[in-house]
């Protein structure tokens, strides 16, 4: 009992460091934007630092490269939702504020709890519903607190579309193949693909072009980071499962306007402290 409580434990601690890790993207992928970068190339890049270290790293643990091929097939998939979710969700900060897209992007957990009961048949516990409702209530109430910014209206949609797919994200990784994936080539495989379609999508669109010296630093950054993430999203949903993962998450949008505010000028007001507080009590009572 005392050890289940304990990996409880550490599954939450797990996905609330990730979010904090992805909470501070917008802040990293605008900097790229201003140094060259553009939404289509930026997982190329990330992937043209993540894959040769995380190669070097399995090789010096003597880890086999080897996967099953259901294995190698959902990681495919699942870096294909990943992709697209960083596509909408990086262009969309080119058409709205970057606090606003995040927070619109984060209604997914009610995607997640859709999904899961649909798919695969996961009822949701009471306290989660409240969760969700004390995230939603939150969210809703952030989204207008960022006023004064950009507001181009396909941005909005654009951000709630990048949580959708997000959602199917989310679920793929807590299926059997890849829960049984060692964290270190589930990144590598994830990394890989993600580049792969990065890479075609950039050619295609004529994207691929050089950073300066501060986009390449901001990018290096940005890819450990991600690195992290994928490692720590994977333990923290083999721990948690991905309902509670995904409510967990709402962190990130608290985070990621707290950094707007911080380091990008975006507005303080009574109603931003109004949703911070519903989201922060989302956060504690489903960490209980």
């Amino acid at each position: 009992m005392g050890n289940g409580k304990s990996e409880r434990r550490k599954g939450i601690i797990y996905i609330l460091t990730a979010a904090g890790l992805n909470g501070l993207l917008p802040l990293l992928v605008t900097t790229v934007y201003d140094n060259g970068g553009h939404f289509t190339n930026i997982m190329l890049y990330k992937g043209v630092f993540i894959v040769p270290v995380v190669w070097i790293l399995c090789r010096a643990k003597r880890v086999s490269m080897h996967i099953e091929r259901k294995q190698n097939m959902a990681c495919a998939f699942i870096a294909f939702f990943q992709f697209l979710t960083s596509v909408l969700l990086y262009s969309s900060y080119a058409l709205i504020s970057t606090g606003i897209a995040t927070t619109l992007h984060f209604m997914y957990p009610v995607a997640v709890l859709i999904f899961g009961a649909i798919l695969f048949h996961e009822v949701p516990q009471r306290k989660e519903i409240v969760c969700l409702l004390l995230c939603v209530g939150g969210i809703v109430i952030l989204c207008g607190s960022n006023e004064g910014g950009k507001q181009n209206v396909l941005g909005m949609p654009i951000a709630l579309l990048s949580g959708a797919v997000y959602a199917g994200y989310i679920l793929m990784i807590g299926i059997r193949a890849i829960r049984e994936l060692q964290s270190l080539l589930f990144t590598f495989y994830i990394f890989f693909y993600n580049m792969v379609f990065s890479g075609m999508v950039s050619f295609t669109c004529g994207t691929i072009r050089g950073l300066t010296g501060t986009g390449w630093a901001v990018m290096a950054v940005s890819a450990l980071a991600a690195g992290l993430v994928a490692v720590l999203f994977q333990r923290g949903i083999k721990n948690i499962g991905s309902q509670t993962a995904s409510i967990l998450c709402v962190a990130e949008p608290l985070v990621s306007i707290l950094v707007g505010v911080i380091f990008m000028g975006e507005p303080f007001s009574v109603r931003f402290g109004c949703g911070v507080i519903c989201v922060l009590l989302s956060t504690v009572l489903v960490s209980r």
